[in-house]
């Protein structure tokens, strides 16, 4: 079994600390969370992020309480940072991008968006309802 302290948003958090390469403040992770029915739903931003990164959400899947629904959307985060060659391993704990690892070669990326649970553009809709994401009844 894992370490219960060790959750998406700590894995998350750490990895967009070593992407910046800089302390995080409270703008560089912005989660936007309503109420849906019985449940709650996030929409994670990382407006920090360089490029492209720096425009994409992902929403998480419903959760009965706010935290569970943060964690839910930074799972998505994870998993799309991981996916991407030149994040990967600063989600794992690697080494900063474009550092020279002994004996390893420069993986070439084909430069495409990354993918996994991505939402474009963010929007929200009135009445406290995310617009682009599923409602549940």
């Amino acid at each position: 079994a894992g370490n219960p302290a060790i959750t998406n948003k700590s894995i998350l958090n750490a990895a967009l600390g070593r992407i910046l390469k800089k302390p995080l403040t409270k703008g560089d992770i912005k989660c936007d969370t309503a109420k849906i029915g019985d449940g709650y739903q996030t929409t994670l931003s990382l407006p920090g992020m360089p490029g492209e990164w720096g425009s994409l959400a992902w929403a998480g899947e419903l959760g009965h309480s706010q935290k569970a629904a943060e964690e839910n959307a930074a799972m998505h985060a994870v998993a799309a940072l991981q996916s991407d060659p030149t994040y990967a391993a600063m989600v794992t704990g690697g080494q900063q991008p474009g550092a020279k690892q002994p004996g390893a070669k420069k993986a070439k990326t084909s430069g495409g968006a990354p993918s996994g649970g991505i939402i474009r553009p963010v929007g929200f809709g009135g009445g406290g309802e995310l617009s682009g994401a599923p409602a549940k009844a």
